[in-house]
């Protein structure tokens, strides 16, 4: 089993099974570890797109209200 880490938080395992102890060796063991670091990062940056996706959707949100606001008022306001 290998951490799936974001920032210094595990968010997850990455686990592979064996039926004979010993059965992954030193460098299989290294690149397994390489590769959960892959995907800890692809999920970060999966993470990552979903907020910046967001925020730009509640900011477009804002701004429809806001042009609303001001295209639909009848006084002016400072």
């Amino acid at each position: 089993a290998l951490p799936l880490r974001r920032g210094g938080t595990v968010i997850g395992t990455f686990n592979l099974y064996a039926d004979e102890p010993g059965f992954f060796d030193v460098d299989e063991v290294r690149l397994l570890d390489g590769l959960a670091l892959d995907v800890s990062f692809g999920l970060e940056v999966y993470r990552r797109e979903q907020a910046r996706r967001h925020a730009e959707q509640a900011l477009q949100e804002s701004e429809t209200r806001f042009r609303q606001l001001a295209k639909n008022i009848q006084e002016v306001f400072w």
